[in-house]
Parts: structure tokens; C-alpha cells; sequence
């Protein structure tokens, strides 16, 4: 066997030569042949990956022909805005281009994409200093100037940052880099460095100082004389209070009062007048509790469900035991506490929707309804400061925290909560007026009227761990 397998390998060697010299390639040459062919299949692999490559950028630059149009489009429309002779629906408009500008950021500008969508952000701020502008020329005293004036200026800030950022982190790093190479050379450097830094940033904080007082100075300015304009009568602290004579005074009747179902009626029909014709769920109407007086204990949900009834609902706190108003009543009322008479409930929002998660899609997400998001979470803080006032509030949705202030990457209503305790029912915090950041909804709220308020946070999922009327009386009486 071995010698066959022997002779049969070297007659395979010698027949492969023979063939290999009738063609005139030596046998020799076989392996450069092998070397060729995969050469030959490297040549055809990076063809294909050339090829791929050249599809794609193919496809990117349809892609970019295609955002660039769409951003087009939208600056266009930007341009077509129109500004009315009204200072109110001047304001008005210059409301809507705040949110688009609120909603659109610049983003750094490296790459191609960056700078096609930077361009409709631009448009915006471009077209809202061009109304601020009309709004000064129309109406000089208004004190919405101020406000649009800050926005423009914010919005001037984050347009620098994005181009600057690079640029600046380059500089700090190799600026420090040079001082520290100077003062190993020169010992007596540093000392002069600091004071020269230290100049520096007194100067800088004085002019910041002395321009937040000049603005201060020429908003206050502007109320005056605004109120002067409108004939809002001016109090002097040190005008004596006038003499009445009660025989000779006509005693004139009371104005009658203003109807606060109809008022707040109003304010949903009015908000639902813009936005009712944008979707299904706006087209069903809203739903929205008679939050009319004063109450010291507040719950608050996300959204109504819907009962297949369109039209718009105003409705008092149900009383009913089962379903989702017999868990909020239980947190109201037991064998031996009653808080229903002192408490109050309120959704976020008003849209009509049993699935939140479409609700949340269709609405909250939908970025043509993102002006109603913000007039809606807006209509609810003014309703919670000026209305309810309560002193203890339970936020049974999560997705409602956000809105709140709760998460730190989000404003909205803009409140600062301390963290109090980790309860069975939740955490416990409290309100602690606002934070610093300066794009609340509501900014002309200086002072919250729920300072101190206690807030519980849970889901309306855990219903088992709800607050018991007993935990909220104890919160009441804290």
C-alpha cells in the first residue's frame, strides 16, 4: 500500500508537469497561478465594497436633498407668517414662533445635515425679533417685550454655543496648557496671572450686574408707563386714604360678580377653538373637572377616558365607589375620614382618550399639537396657583411628573421639590418655590402660591398602595 500510495503521488506530480509544460507554464509557476486568483478575488471584494459605498452616499445625499426640501418648506412657511396691527394678536403670534424656536435647537454644525436644519431654527429667531420689532413700533409699552426679548437673547446664546463650543473647549485646554509651560519657565508669572484673572472676572461680573439692573430698570419702566397708558389708576404709598362722607355718599350697587364655571368654560372652549380641528381625539372635545374654588387636598390624573359621547364635558368629582373614581374617592373617604368636601381632582390635560398610550402618541407627541401641550400644562398651573391652592398634592400618573418639574432634563411648570421621605404610598417631597431655569411655561409666576405644599408622587397602576384618607388628613395637619 505504501508503495502504490507512493507511485500514485508522484505519477499525479508528473502528469500535472507534463500538462503544466504542453501550455507552456513551468510547474514551477503553480503557486504564483493560486497568488493571482486571490489577488484577482481581493480586486473583485473591494469593487463590491466600492460599489456599496457609492450606493450609499448616493443614498445620503437623496436623503439630504430631501430634509433640505422639507426645511425649505417650513422656512417658507416661516416667512409667510403675518403680523397684525393688534398688540394682542401680535402677541399672540409671536407666542407660536416662541414655541417653535423652544422646540427646535441648533445643533453643532458638523456635518451636513446640522447645517441644513440649523437654517429653519434660524428662520424662526429671524422672524420673531422681525415681530418683536413690529410689537415695539405698534406698542412701545408693552410689557411682553421684555419677555420675547429674553427668549431672543437665550435663543442668541445657544446659537453661538453650537458653533463656539469646540473652538472654546480648544482654547481652555491649550490656553492652560501654555500658562502652565510659562510659569514652570517663570516663577513669578502666576501671581500676576491670578490678578490679572481676577480682575477680569470682577469686570465681567459688573457689566453682567450693571446690564441685569438696566433691564430690570427699563422693565419696570415699561409697566408703568404701560399701566399709565391703559389707565390703570397709580396708588401713592403715601397718599392719605380719601374721606368718604356715608350720609352724602350715593351708595352705587355691586358690579355682579363673574361666574367661574362660565369663565373657566370659556378658557377650555377658547383653547379647543385652535386646536379641535387637528386630530380625531381634539375633534371629541375636552373634559375637564369644575375646578372652582379652593381645596386643600388636590389629585391629579393625566387625561379623561372617552365614552364615545363627543362634545365638551365639565363635570363635578364624582362619587362613584368602583372603577377609576372609586380608587380616587378611597383615598378620600373612609369608615371614619371625609376629605371629599376639602379635596379637588384635575387631569393634566383635557384631551379625551381611555389609551393613554395613544393619547400620548397622538397628542403630546404629535409636534403639530406641541403649542396645545404648552397653552394646556400652562391653563393647568394657573388653575392649580390661582384656584385650588392646596396644600397637599398626590400626582397619581407618572407620566405627569415630568410636567411637574420632577425630572431634572425637563421644566415645564418649572417647581423645586425637596425630597422629604420614601413612603409605602410613594415619595413624599415638597414644594420649594421654582427652580432657576429661565424656560418655565409660566415665568410671569414669580411666586408660587403652593410654597410648602407636600406632594406624593406614585402611578395610578399601584392602586393597592394609594394614599388612605388617614395619610392625607396626617399631611393636612403637619
Amino acid at each position: 500500500m505504501g508503495f502504490k500510495q507512493g507511485f500514485g503521488d508522484k505519477a499525479g506530480k508528473n502528469t500535472a508537469n507534463a500538462l503544466f509544460n504542453l501550455f507552456g507554464i513551468d510547474f514551477s509557476d503553480r503557486r504564483r497561478v493560486s497568488v493571482d486568483i486571490s489577488e484577482s478575488r481581493k480586486v473583485k471584494a473591494q469593487a463590491q465594497a466600492d460599489l456599496i459605498e457609492a450606493r450609499a452616499a448616493v443614498a445620503r445625499k437623496n436623503q439630504l436633498n430631501a430634509i433640505d426640501k422639507a426645511v425649505l418648506d417650513n422656512i417658507d412657511k416661516v416667512i409667510a407668517v403675518q403680523f397684525s396691527n393688534d398688540p394682542q394678536e401680535l402677541c399672540s403670534t409671536l407666542q407660536d414662533l416662541t414655541v417653535q424656536l423652544e422646540a427646535n435647537t441648533w445643533h453643532t454644525e458638523d456635518d451636513d445635515e446640522a447645517k441644513i436644519r440649523n437654517k429653519f431654527t434660524s428662520a424662526v429667531l429671524s422672524k420673531l425679533k422681525m415681530g418683536v420689532r413690529v410689537l415695539e413700533s405698534i406698542d412701545p409699552y408693552n410689557p411682553q417685550i421684555d419677555y420675547f426679548s429674553a427668549i431672543i437673547r437665550k435663543a442668541n446664546r445657544r446659537k453661538v454655543w453650537s458653533k463656539l463650543w469646540i473652538a472654546l473647549v480648544f482654547v481652555v485646554v491649550f490656553g492652560t496648557m501654555g500658562i502652565w509651560a510659562v510659569a514652570e519657565e517663570n516663577p513669578g508669572f502666576m501671581p500676576k496671572f491670578w490678578l490679572i484673572l481676577g480682575f477680569v472676572v470682577v469686570a465681567i461680573i459688573a457689566i453682567l450686574v450693571g446690564v441685569s439692573i438696566h433691564r430690570a430698570k427699563v422693565k419696570k419702566n415699561r409697566i408703568l408707563a404701560y399701566q399709565a397708558q391703559k389707565g390703570t389708576p397709580q396708588v401713592s404709598e403715601a397718599a392719605p386714604a380719601p374721606v368718604v362722607d356715608v350720609e352724602k355718599e350715593e351708595v352705587k350697587p355691586a358690579k355682579p360678580s363673574v361666574d367661574p364655571i362660565a369663565e373657566l368654560k370659556s378658557r377650555y372652549d377658547a383653547l379647543w377653538g385652535k386646536y379641535s380641528g387637528v386630530n380625531e381625539i381634539m375633534g371629541r372635545g375636552y373634559s375637564a373637572e369644575m375646578t372652582i374654588s379652593q381645596k386643600d387636598i388636590l389629585i391629579i390624573g393625566f387625561n379623561p377616558s372617552f365614552d364615545n359621547k363627543p362634545g365638551n364635558v365639565l363635570y363635578p368629582l364624582p362619587p362613584e365607589t368602583k372603577g377609576y373614581w372609586g380608587s380616587v374617592n378611597k383615598m378620600l373617604l373612609s369608615a371614619t375620614t371625609n376629605l371629599r368636601s376639602n379635596a379637588e381632582y384635575i387631569d393634566l390635560f383635557a384631551f379625551r382618550e381611555t389609551h393613554q398610550p395613544v393619547g400620548t402618541k397622538e397628542v403630546i407627541q404629535n409636534s403639530a399639537l406641541f403649542p396645545y401641550v404648552v397653552e394646556q400644562v400652562s391653563l393647568t398651573q394657573e388653575i392649580i396657583e390661582n384656584t385650588i391652592k392646596p396644600k397637599v398634592i398626590v400626582i397619581k400618573n407618572k407620566e405627569a411628573w415630568a410636567f411637574f418639574g420632577k425630572m431634572p432634563q425637563f421644566t415645564w411648570m418649572g417647581y423645586n421639590f425637596e425630597h422629604i421621605d420614601d413612603t409605602p404610598h410613594g415619595e413624599l417631597c415638597r414644594i420649594r418655590g421654582f427652580r432657576p431655569d429661565k424656560d418655565r411655561i409660566n415665568p410671569h409666576i414669580v411666586k408660587s402660591s403652593i410654597d410648602g405644599a407636600y406632594v406624593l408622587f406614585t402611578t395610578h397602576t399601584a392602586v393597592d398602595t394609594y394614599p388612605t384618607p388617614e395619610y392625607l388628613a396626617a399631611l393636612l395637619a403637619r
